[in-house]
């Protein structure tokens, strides 16, 4: 049982058409131009739908099994295999009443015979796949573990199949909905996606955030910063070339523009690409406008690094300058405590002492000793 306790492709591109960079055509920068700095529709319907999952398993009592089937659904599964018992037992005695293993007619029964234990076998591997799916898309929706940059159709068609889905938004999966699977040939499972079959099989599958690249990019920069150096040319080109090695996923693309603006500020790339869903070369005009967005980023931190630096080093360098101006040549000791007159004076105590006194006319600590006998033609503070 997999209950509540436990777990607490792309859409069809159709007609090309001309990439248009909206932002471009205004003449202003992604940063200043309005219409690109909400969040993109693609972020919004996926975190709908994420929303939605949570909600569900919010409200599942622990002990209640959500893998289990729909009436309709046992219904189909029991119809199938009465069916298929059916045809298994009618081989079986036409098979018996031949005597030639060898004939056409016996070899087509077998295959009859093998398909119906084929289909059963590949049946119970589908169900046992579903609920294993179904459980770890429920999980992974609500650990957050799913891409924003996936497309919201693949994302929907998942939540019809597994039963999350939730138009109207009042929290409760839509029976109307739903879509209950149907037995196909050979015993695979199927789902009426809009009056459209999907086969259990090759339904799409929503892929995960790209952490990994998100990161490694991340300390990068770290690493770039902390040099206090700006990145040469060079060094600026090798990772020029690592970014489009590493880009040439589109899952790992769209993952760095709905994932992590927070991070890498691609807000607004998201928005244009939005807007070019299935135009002539959007992945590549994406890419690249990803790729320069994070070259920028490097140079900047590179640079903000070796200002820092720079600043750090001439602050020191003047600190060292106006300590030396305070100390006599050729000596470490603090100005404070070198002697430059000595006085002899009454103490409070009644006694005389000769005191050492420094440029500032402090007297010196430890740099004082009593007089017991005082020279002749004495005054105080001589």
């Amino acid at each position: 049982m997999a209950n509540n306790i436990l777990i607490q492709g792309e859409k069809s591109l159709g007609e090309t058409r001309a990439f248009i960079d909206a932002a471009d055509l205004v003449g202003k920068s992604f940063a200043t131009y309005e219409s690109f700095k909400g969040e993109p529709l693609t972020t919004k319907k996926n975190q709908e739908y994420q929303n939605a999952v949570n909600s569900y398993m919010g409200q599942l009592k622990s002990d209640i099994d959500f893998t289990s089937f729909s009436p309709s659904e046992t219904n189909a599964m029991r119809n199938f295999l009465i069916g298929e018992r059916s045809k298994y037992a009618n081989a079986a005695k036409k098979i018996a009443k031949l005597d030639d293993a060898s004939s056409p007619e016996y070899m087509e029964l077998v295959d009859q015979m093998n398909s119906v234990n084929n289909s059963f076998t590949n049946l119970a591997d589908q169900i046992k796949s579903y609920k294993k799916s179904k459980v770890e898309y429920a999980k992974d929706q609500v650990d957050g573990a799913l891409s924003n940059g996936v497309d919201p159709n693949v994302n929907r068609t998942a939540m019809l199949m597994y039963g999350f889905y939730d138009k109207d938004k009042d929290k409760r999966s839509d029976d109307r909905y739903d879509a209950p699977f149907t037995i196909l040939p050979g015993g695979n499972i199927g789902f009426n996606i809009d009056n459209n079959i999907v086969p259990f099989n090759d339904a799409p599958t929503p892929f995960y955030k790209d952490y990994e690249l998100a990161n490694n990019i991340l300390k990068n920069n770290e690493s770039i910063y902390k040099s206090g150096q700006v990145p040469t040319k060079t060094e600026n080109d090798m990772y020029r070339i690592q970014l489009q090695q590493a880009l040439q996923n589109p899952n790992s693309l769209k993952s760095l523009v709905y994932d992590f603006d927070a991070e890498l500020g691609m807000r607004d790339i998201g928005n244009i690409w939005d807007a070019n869903k299935g135009a002539d070369g959007e992945i590549e005009i994406i890419r690249n406008k990803v790729i320069d967005r994070l070259m920028k980023a490097r140079t900047d931190v590179g640079a903000q690094g070796a200002a820092e630096r720079a600043a750090k080093k001439a602050a020191a360098e003047a600190a060292a300058a106006a300590k030396k101006q305070n100390k006599p040549s050729g000596t470490s000791t603090p100005a404070s405590n070198v002697v430059v007159r000595t006085a002899i004076v009454k103490g409070g105590d009644g006694k005389t002492y000769e005191v050492g006194f420094n440029a500032d006319g402090t007297p010196v600590p430890g740099k004082q000793k009593e007089i017991k006998v005082e020279p002749k033609n004495w005054k105080p503070g001589n």
